[in-house]
């Protein structure tokens, strides 16, 4: 056991040891060659060391040197961890340094390639904000930017483990029964803001950011992504909930998010009853996307080239049905980045969505009672789902809100709320 890492700041005489652990990171992390040689790199960080500006600082386990990290006001300039280190907690000890001595908030830079760095910084409340296309580095390689800023929002998330391991990060608020929430393909637990104040009022809410978004880790790379792996992460959270409350557990699902909930409803008794909000797999012969898979193949495109603003609103407009004047809204609000930096696990949910484990077929074998709610405005397909799933279901009903489209619980809220009360409040409903 080597125990916890020392983390101090670096002196004059560390920066051999600094330009060790830089250059063996970034040649086992990169196929790319840096844009300088070693000797200019070591001559680099001993001018660093000397500036008056930055601090750089090390994690030092049994007093050697495995990671360093350059933090300026505002910024962290750079941070890598020894290969053979990896995985150890030495990022995390070195980033909440940072996060101390730049409480105001911190910026940072890598590269796109880099997705254990991007999981590690999201995971630790950094948000994407802006994609470059390589031509701001040395480098040359698209890169990304992240900023993290203090909420002060509440408590952090507790964590609840699934079946493989991923971390799921679950935000609770109110008091009440539990009901936990689960949001859709574009978002993450930040898109009750608006509904959950008004479900805190009477319930203990969980929201989840569901594996990939927000708080919560991913699987491993390369491992093949899977809807049922999300059932069992649900199911995981509702265990977990239930078993903190001493009673079964309410869910509410939106969108992709509704078809989860569905699926976990197969996997555990503790799902009492559910409300899914235009979550219902695509009628057959009625689909989201058009039969070619032409639109998802476009947002992949523009994805690849770095054009993820763009891949969103195609998404949104193309196979959500947002109309323009919405979407022009949406892209104007402050949470419109942090949406377009989860897009990728948009693309691989759209894949996912046609498979037989969140086929029709399967999930309207759920037998607790299912709430659908859908926008009276929504496209035809959502409208066509629904009634397909209704069709399907031992105990199920279906509730319209006049005028609302796909986004009822930020639009429609009161009503949005008002018929989720009525459904779990329901004598007559037979759980």
């Amino acid at each position: 056991m080597t125990g916890a890492p020392t983390v101090r700041q670096a002196t004059t005489a560390d920066a051999a040891a600094i330009a060790d652990v830089y250059l063996a990171s970034f040649g086992a992390t990169y196929a790319f060659p840096l844009a300088h040689t070693d000797d200019e790199v070591r001559a680099w960080i001993r001018d660093t060391l000397a500036a008056d500006r930055t601090e750089t600082w090390v994690a030092l386990e049994r007093g050697r040197i495995v990671g360093m990290m350059v933090v300026g006001p505002g910024d962290l300039d750079q941070l890598y961890v020894a290969p053979d280190r990896l995985g150890a907690g030495i990022g995390s000890r070195l980033l909440d340094t940072a996060k101390q001595r730049s409480p105001a908030g911190l910026t940072l830079y890598t590269f796109q390639v880099n997705e254990r760095a991007r999981r590690f910084y999201e995971r630790n409340g950094f948000v994407a904000e802006w994609f470059g296309d390589g031509s701001a580095n040395e480098e040359g390689q698209p890169d990304v930017r992240y900023v993290w800023r203090p909420t002060g929002d509440g408590p952090d998330p507790m964590f609840v483990g699934a079946p493989d391991g991923v971390q799921i990060a679950v935000f609770r608020s109110g008091d009440g029964p539990p009901l936990v929430l689960v949001h859709g393909a574009t978002a993450d637990h930040t898109t009750w803001r608006t509904s959950g104040p008004l479900l805190a009022a009477r319930h203990a809410l969980h929201a989840i950011d569901r594996r990939g978004r927000g708080a919560s880790s991913d699987g491993e790379p390369g491992t093949p992504y899977a809807i049922e792996r999300e059932f069992d992460d649900l199911a995981a959270v509702v265990d977990a909930v239930a078993a903190e409350a001493g009673r079964p557990v309410d869910v509410v699902g939106h969108s992709y998010g509704g078809r989860i909930g569905l699926g976990a409803a197969l996997r555990t008794a503790n799902l009492r009853r559910l409300v899914s909000y235009e979550g219902a797999p695509p009628a057959e012969g009625h689909g989201y996307q058009d039969a070619d898979a032409g639109t998802v193949q476009r947002v992949e495109r523009l994805v690849a080239a770095g054009r993820r603003d763009e891949a969103l609103a195609t998404f949104m407009r193309d196979i959500v049905g947002m109309p323009e004047p919405e979407l022009a809204a949406f892209r104007a609000d402050p949470i419109w980045p942090r949406r377009a930096a989860a897009i990728d696990t948009t693309i691989r949910e759209l894949h996912a969505e046609t498979s037989p484990a969140g086929s029709l077929a399967t999930l309207g074998s759920v037998r607790q009672p299912v709430l659908q709610i859908l926008g009276g405005a929504s496209t035809a397909p959502f409208a066509q789902a629904t009634a397909a799933l209704d069709a399907r279901l031992r105990n199920g009903r279906v509730v319209t809100i006049a005028g609302a489209r796909h986004a009822a619980h930020h639009t429609h809220a009161s009503e949005f709320v008002a018929a989720i009360e009525a459904f779990l409040d329901d004598p007559d409903v037979a759980d």
